[in-house]
């Protein structure tokens, strides 16, 4: 979507994602025509009111629910099982890359795309 100057999330680029990937692809997901939820950490960067403004106007409605902030990580199921393999294969890639005197760049995000989409499949979710 976008790359913010310090590589942190902000509000807008949340927004973006939500509105320009996650219900996009929820929606095509989604064949039963129910509602669709969402859940976040209640950090303040990572949802806004025009975030819940926009889902809330989505056909299908999108619910967002938010988690106290800073606790995904023992509330999220995801967090431990499909993240948590996430976040150890980025940092392996990371530091293979480190090893091999290679920089970390925009196109290690393209590489690391690839990798992921190897284990974050539906079967596995």
């Amino acid at each position: 979507i976008a790359l913010s100057p310090n590589g942190w999330t902000n509000n807008e680029l949340t927004y973006l994602w939500s509105v320009k990937v996650f219900v996009p692809q929820a929606m095509s997901k989604n064949k039963s025509g129910k509602p669709i939820l969402l859940i976040m950490d209640g950090h303040g960067l990572h949802c806004t009111d025009k975030m819940i403004e926009y889902g809330y106007a989505c056909v299908p409605r999108v619910h967002i629910f938010l988690l106290p902030p800073h606790t995904t990580h023992k509330l999220q199921p995801l967090d431990c099982g499909v993240f948590g393999v996430a976040q150890r294969r980025w940092s392996k890639l990371c530091d293979q890359r480190a090893m091999d005197g290679d920089l970390l760049t925009r196109d290690t995000v393209v590489e690391w795309m690839k990798l992921r989409s190897k284990f974050m499949c539906e079967d596995i979710i």
